[in-house]
């Protein structure tokens, strides 16, 4: 799984070529108690990766008023704003943006967006001025992926034990970093890390967490694409000690004789 954890990992944005902010994707998708998609299905907060007209670049961050239906949110690119109402998960409003900035035609428009995967992504659209499908010379859409349950620097939201973003040794070797979700009433975990487009996919009992671990087949000298993890939360909710496996076993990594996976908590 990790042969190759020893390079450095690192993260740098890219060049922006349309007109609004695009996000790096990273995929959560999994499985949530009917209590947890209920919750997710009526709010937009959190941090999300995002992808505009097919170009991923770096985040959107979105705070949906409490009691209310208003979703505000910002993102970096030409200092753009969001100015948005959710109706039963289906986000309508406006963008705006400095401009001139970047190649865009004007410095405002629409968005049409739709929360999908029990909360945890969305789809839609963009466009100037009154549309949002008409940006032309650029594709229309615009797509996100729930990496935090928070946006720093804003009131928090009740989430789980194990939510947010993690500095992650494994076998021995720093990565990069994990992001886990977990909203709050859901013993659901689900998250990624960027070593072979890591995915995982766990439950939460107590403090203790298991689940699976899947990565791109082929990707960094793996034996194999997906297997096991077993992760004990510490008392303070500080960090975490635990141990990673292939296929049905969160123990046996071998040929690697080391099956530590042990993380840091950065945020929450």
């Amino acid at each position: 799984m990790f042969s190759a954890v020893a390079r450095a990992l690192r993260f740098a944005n890219h060049g922006r070529v349309v007109a609004v902010l695009a996000g790096v994707g990273v995929f959560l998708v999994a499985p949530l108690t009917s209590s947890a998609a209920s919750l997710a299905a009526s709010t937009w907060n959190g941090t999300w990766t995002e992808n505009v007209a097919g170009d991923p670049q770096g985040h959107i961050y979105l705070t949906e008023a409490p009691g209310s239906a208003t979703v505000t949110g910002h993102y970096t690119f030409c200092n753009g704003r969001i100015q948005a109402t959710n109706q039963n998960g289906v986000l309508t409003g406006t963008w705006t943006q400095s401009w001139p900035c970047g190649n865009a035609r004007t410095g405002s428009g629409q968005i049409d967006f739709k929360l999908i995967a029990n909360g945890n992504k969305f789809t839609g659209t963009w466009g100037y001025n009154a549309s949002a499908t008409d940006s032309s010379p650029e594709p229309d859409s615009w797509t996100g992926t729930l990496q935090d349950l928070e946006v720093t620097n804003t009131a928090q939201v009740p989430v789980g034990r194990w939510s947010g973003s993690w500095s992650e040794t494994v076998s021995g070797s720093p990565l990069a970093t994990l992001y886990l979700l977990q909203r709050a009433r859901s013993s659901s975990v689900l998250g990624s890390y960027a070593f072979c487009d890591g995915r995982i996919t766990a439950v939460d009992h107590e403090g203790v967490l298991k689940g699976r671990w899947t990565q791109t087949p082929g990707c960094g000298g793996s034996a194999r694409p997906s297997g096991q993890i077993a992760f004990k939360l510490n008392a303070n909710g500080s960090g975490f000690t635990g141990t990673w496996g292939y296929g049905s076993s969160a123990t046996n990594a071998k040929p690697s004789t080391n099956n530590s996976w042990v993380g840091r908590r950065l945020t929450r």
